[in-house]
């Protein structure tokens, strides 16, 4: 298993857990242990860089300078795929590795390693840890009548470990192997032609083609703007013990 984690100095006024980037990646490090993380920092302060290579090391930290969403999800793509090069990140050489992409906001819980390596057992092709409160139907923020049907076909899964619910559509943060990734490059390319991702929209696409997508029940991560915390966990007490 491979992680990019993929960061900017972008302020956003969306309330969020009082958590910084720089928190969420040591949860992360914590959470997956042994698991090389390469931190891509767009934008980045002097002072943000320092920080980001005290805890990942200056050779697993990759500076870019795009100051936008949708070029550096791209450029992370294209390095797992060995499309962009960096002498700071390995090839990824075998189809079948594990690429996990993480934005800067998401914190995990304990457990999520080995329920993200266990997942692609059950012969799925895109794995979020994040269970999203757009799953629900009763907890959508906005109700959309279209959104109401996309998830008609849902099934629940077991794993080893958790229970997974197939789902339609997730957020940029997600794990995916090597060759899926490759052979579904194009979607990407189109979902990063605006300037923010459309993520919902391109997920959507992947999984009406019969792509599947899974998210555990209960949720292992957590986006942390406060209106679409995972459900069902006290977030706000988890973060005290990261």
């Amino acid at each position: 298993m491979r992680i990019i984690f993929r960061t900017s100095s972008h302020k956003q006024t969306k309330k969020k857990l009082k958590i910084s980037a720089i928190t969420c990646l040591k949860n992360l490090k914590k959470v997956f242990k042994n698991v090389i993380i390469t931190v891509v920092g767009d934008g980045l302060s002097i002072k943000e860089i320092y920080q980001y290579k005290k805890i990942v090391g200056d050779n697993n930290f990759i500076e870019i300078d795009y100051k936008n969403n949708s070029k550096s999800l791209k450029f992370c793509i294209d390095l797992a795929l060995d499309l962009k090069k960096s002498k700071k990140f390995k090839v990824i050489k075998s189809d079948k590795e594990q690429i996990y992409f993480v934005e800067n906001d998401y914190i995990h819980l304990p457990g999520a390693k080995k329920n993200l390596i266990d997942a692609f057992n059950l012969k799925v092709h895109y794995v979020s840890l994040y269970d999203h409160p757009d799953n629900y139907d009763n907890l959508r923020k906005l109700i959309d009548f279209r959104q109401a049907l996309d998830n008609k076909d849902k099934k629940v899964l077991i794993g080893k470990y958790s229970h997974w619910a197939t789902t339609f559509s997730t957020t940029c943060t997600f794990a995916v192997k090597k060759g899926t990734l490759k052979n579904d490059y194009r979607f990407f390319e189109k979902m990063c032609k605006k300037d923010i991702p459309r993520d919902h929209k391109i997920f959507t696409q992947l999984t009406n083609r019969g792509r599947i997508l899974v998210v555990p029940i209960p949720s292992l991560s957590t986006h942390i703007e406060t209106n679409y915390l995972a459900p069902l966990i006290d977030w706000k007490k988890k973060i005290k013990y990261l």
